[in-house]
């Protein structure tokens, strides 16, 4: 059986990418009817249990999945934010390619999830890791693979998509909306993993998209479907049964789906992480062009607050301040 989950980071900020992750992964010998009203998605959590968790506490030191919103610490916190996020992408991201070598640094994680558009600041690479112990991390990979084939259960990809400021505006000067570029990305995941393991009953499982209840006529196009039926569809779930080729494919759009799906918590992990990454080497572009500038997240207010302070510099920077921040 094909699982794909899908999840984005970066929705809402003023500033910095929208990042759209995905994973992809097989359990061999699943016999889960996925046409079925009742059925409940494969617990990968349960499956994996000897090497993942949901908590970054774990006495066993497993490696936490979970909705990235939930993992990622507070600033000021003892321990750096990223430190739950960062173990668990770089491990997976590690073990998908059958590997327990972790990326050396950003451009190679990156490059690891399949992230080709290029930097739009010319500042020298993150090293890796920022937040945890590259040797925990790579046991961690160990970990992950050894259970992985116990259960049968084969990671084969961890991905993520990253959409620049000037991207996105130029989607949304076309009279396109937001959310049209978050579903065709998912849509451009969901293509590829059923392309790249054909016949297998399939389970694409996907967090709601900006409050949208009706998916239909839309994944009927994306993905060449027939035989459609809607399972259902209200303000918590919309849940379809089509079929692709000649296999039987569940979508699912839920509210809250990282805690229901492995797959989507894994995404969500992975999109933030490469979104907070990209994050610091645009604040250390800047910081280094104008010394004593304090960081941003990116986010509205604060990200206001950032514009203002760079507001003197413009000139003398050689950068428009319509490069940077979100039309919306």
């Amino acid at each position: 059986m094909l699982l794909l989950g899908v999840d984005e980071a970066g929705y809402g900020p003023l500033l910095g990418p929208l990042c759209v992750g995905a994973s992809i992964w097989t359990i061999a010998g699943d016999g889960l009817d996925v046409t079925a009203p009742d059925a409940a998605a494969p617990n990968l959590w349960s499956l994996l249990r000897t090497a993942v968790c949901k908590s970054g506490k774990d006495a066993r030191g497993r490696l936490p999945i979970a909705d990235s919103k939930k993992l990622k610490l507070a600033k000021g916190s003892v321990q750096h934010p990223l430190t739950h996020l960062e173990r668990t992408v770089l491990a997976c991201a590690a073990a998908a390619r059958g590997t327990t070598s972790i990326a050396a640094d950003d451009d190679a994680l990156r490059a690891m999830l399949g992230d080709v558009a290029s930097y739009p600041h010319d500042e020298p690479s993150v090293a890796l890791p920022v937040a945890t112990d590259r040797a925990l991390a790579s046991i961690g990979a160990g970990q992950f693979a050894r259970a992985c084939t116990k259960a049968g259960v084969t990671l084969h990809a961890l991905r993520c998509v990253r959409h620049e400021p000037s991207a996105l505006n130029a989607h949304l000067a076309t009279g396109a909306l937001k959310p049209n570029l978050t579903f065709c990305a998912a849509m451009e995941f969901a293509r590829s993993a059923l392309a790249a393991h054909p016949a297998m009953p399939a389970w694409l499982a996907f967090d709601r998209q900006g409050g949208r209840m009706r998916y239909l006529d839309d994944l009927m196009r994306s993905l060449d479907a027939r035989a459609p039926r809607i399972l259902q569809e209200d303000e918590e779930h919309s849940h379809y049964v089509l079929t692709i080729g000649d296999r039987p494919v569940r979508v699912s759009f839920d509210v809250g789906a990282e805690s229901a799906h492995l797959p989507i918590a894994l995404a969500s992990m992975a999109a933030k992480t490469v979104r907070e990454l990209c994050m610091e080497r645009l604040n250390r572009f800047f910081m280094r062009q104008v010394p004593g500038l304090v960081p941003t997240a990116g986010y509205v207010q604060d990200g206001r607050r950032w514009l203002t302070d760079l507001g003197p510099h413009w000139d003398s920077l050689g950068i428009r301040e319509s490069d940077l921040v979100r039309l919306g």
